[in-house]
């Protein structure tokens, strides 16, 4: 049985009543990446790691082709791509980013959009599967126990990382949760976020199925 581990997050607004209230995360240990997936379905003898390569490189050609197109893209018993589209990021005259918004709909222009993401839709033959396979919820933080980050800035983050990377090179998911009191979800948001384009502070460099993360 396959055991999947979360964590409680105290939720930001208050209820009604002014009782706090909260919400439950998934609390993923690690990544399996492109060449794992490839690993254990050649276990399996499913298909060839060269075939598998291939189908990857068409199928992420064929969506990103296909979502530019102005298009979603529905894969059979799987679900629904399509693009997740936002204000580009504007920055101030010393370079760091400034808060986009508009008061007139008409100042709006495609000038002013960028891509910020994908979104998946999975079909309910796909959730139907997921959810019949049986498993067990365990707290990964222990029961009565709320996880939670610690609050940054993007600047004040960015300082402290930069003092980090300078004094070690580099860091991962897992350390940047233990040295800056992160949990897993913000660990990853922010490295998202520092990774994120017109400027990025991070690049990330993978060495197997690790991922480390240093200065841009």
């Amino acid at each position: 049985m396959a055991t999947i581990k979360f964590s409680v997050h105290r939720n930001p607004k208050k209820d009604d009543l002014g009782r706090d209230t909260y919400q439950v995360r998934q609390d993923c240990s690690d990544t399996v990446d492109t060449k794992e997936m490839e690993n254990g379905l050649k276990t399996r003898s499913l298909v060839r790691r060269e075939t598998m390569e291939t189908a990857l490189t068409v199928l992420k050609d064929e969506i990103i082709d296909t979502l530019l197109d102005n298009k979603r893209l529905h894969l059979d018993g799987i679900g629904t791509f399509s693009l997740k589209i936002g204000f580009r990021e504007r920055t101030d005259e010393e370079g760091k980013p400034m808060p986009v918004s508009f008061t007139d709909p008409k100042d709006i222009t495609g000038n002013d959009l960028a891509v910020e993401g994908v979104i998946f839709q999975p079909d309910k033959a796909f959730m139907t599967s997921l959810k019949e396979k049986e498993a067990h919820f365990e707290n990964a933080t222990g029961r009565g126990r709320v996880g939670h980050s610690k609050e940054y800035t993007r600047e004040a983050l960015e300082a402290d990382l930069s003092k980090y990377l300078t004094a070690h090179g580099r860091i991962t998911c897992r350390e940047m949760k233990r040295e800056f009191g992160l949990t897993d979800y913000m660990s990853r948001k922010w490295l998202g976020i520092l990774m994120s384009e017109p400027t990025p502070f991070l690049v990330e460099d993978k060495v197997g199925s690790t991922s480390f993360y240093s200065l841009a």
